[in-house]
């Protein structure tokens, strides 16, 4: 079972982050465009895991305050194989509480930490133009805040029409 933790995006978000997608489209009509049912902020890819129970366990633990998030910019992660377009958030500490807390539970029961810096964003598109960023000024995005209650554990299902990301448990946050 393919699994990772995660932030949901509110509906007023996914409008906004699919509005961006329609001017990227513009641009690049031949991108992979993420549906915006998948739209999630990444907290830590855990990968495979048949414990589902014990990971379960050390998330009901974490005790952090909710906190809100505002849409920031638009950027591109290259590579080889893939460009991937995402949206980042305003940075904000209270996020970066919540990953290395997810992140140190993990580790504690094994689960290796992430070999990358921890850069809080939600992807949009895949497979893009290496030249993309240059349509960014004409895509602006709304600095729309959003309440973060919660975050979640997620498995990823592979379907025909490409991956989804299912909820399979749901950790609520300070008020």
């Amino acid at each position: 079972m393919e699994l990772f933790i995660g932030l949901d995006t509110p509906p007023a978000i996914k409008r906004e982050l699919e509005r961006v997608q329609n001017q990227l489209r513009l641009f690049d009509p031949k991108g992979a465009y993420e549906p915006s049912i998948n739209f999630h902020l990444t907290l830590r890819y855990i990968g495979e895991s048949p414990d589902v129970r014990t990971i379960v366990e050390r998330m009901e633990q974490i005790e952090c305050e909710g906190f809100n998030l505002t849409l920031h910019e638009l950027g591109l992660f290259e590579h080889s194989e893939r460009n991937v377009v995402w949206s980042n958030v305003q940075e904000e500490p209270r996020l970066q509480a919540l990953q290395l807390e997810v992140d140190r539970r993990l580790s504690d029961m094994g689960i290796g930490t992430a070999s990358f810096l921890f850069n809080p964003h939600i992807s949009l598109a895949f497979h893009c133009r290496s030249d993309i960023p240059d349509a960014f000024p004409s895509c602006t995005i709304s600095p729309l805040s959003f309440k973060v209650c919660g975050f979640h554990l997620y498995e990823v299902e592979h379907t025909q029409e490409g991956k989804r990301f299912r909820k399979l448990r749901d950790f609520k946050l300070r008020e």
